[in-house]
């Protein structure tokens, strides 16, 4: 990681050097951590949690360092070197979701995850003048894991952002307002600004116009508001069972 960010510049890759790491793999056994930050927030940071070796060895195959062994040094060697960190979060579980639930959906009719290609939007186009009935299950499971996730990544980047300058991300601000939002993460990046050629297009979103198109989205939306009301009700007990 030294070598790649001291490295002489090129012309191609002049601008910024950077790569991406999903760091809230967090060593494995993520969902334990999860539910361990959520009972007791105080009772360590959220990053050194996240740091915390994983207690059993990878799956078959998989490298130690394929985000099992993630340490301390990584994030050492990120302040040594005056390394930017960008988090990008998302604000609403629900909305994580739909997104999560329709995704499957769209990779069983289509084969593919995200509508890139002509093809494959001409393939969600179809699929939505057909219409689809959601997993109201996997909604409401998805959507209580997710906010989990989404307390505790705040609380790792914030923990981060007290050892290295870090520049928030929200999905939210990117879909609406893309040109600002984007002009401050190249600022953040020391680069100049450049504006964006392409625009970001969402499968589905938690408005008005999933309902022609998601059969059951008044079903699916009462019982994730009755899933939030028991969890603000009973805290982390229905997705943390057990541990």
């Amino acid at each position: 990681m030294c070598e790649f960010f001291t490295k002489a510049t090129r012309r191609r890759f002049g601008r910024v050097r950077g790569f991406k790491q999903k760091f809230f793999a967090c060593n494995a056994d993520l969902h334990d951590k999860l539910c361990a930050y959520a009972k007791a927030p105080r009772r360590e940071s959220a990053l050194d949690s996240c740091l915390r070796p994983a207690s059993t060895p990878p799956p078959a195959g998989m490298m130690w360092d394929a985000g099992w062994n993630v340490t301390a040094d990584t994030y050492r060697v990120l302040g040594d070197i005056d390394a930017k960190v960008i988090c990008s979060l998302r604000r609403s579980s629900l909305d994580r979701a739909l997104s999560k639930a329709v995704q499957v959906v769209f990779h069983a009719s289509c084969g593919v995850s995200n509508a890139v290609l002509k093809s494959e939007r001409e393939c969600l186009d179809a699929l939505k003048r057909r219409g689809v009935a959601l997993d109201v299950a996997l909604v409401v499971r998805v959507m209580r894991e997710a906010e989990l996730a989404a307390q505790y990544n705040r609380a790792v980047c914030e923990a981060q952002a007290r050892r290295t300058p870090v520049f928030f991300l929200w999905y939210e601000d990117l879909l609406r307002d893309p040109e600002p939002t984007f002009d401050a993460l190249q600022r953040f990046l020391g680069v100049e600004p450049r504006r964006l050629k392409t625009r970001a297009q969402r499968i589905v979103s938690d408005g008005e116009d999933s309902s022609k198109w998601i059969s059951n989205l008044k079903e699916v939306k009462a019982a994730a508001a009755a899933a939030a009301e028991a969890d603000a009700r009973e805290g982390t007990a229905a997705t943390c069972a057990g541990r």
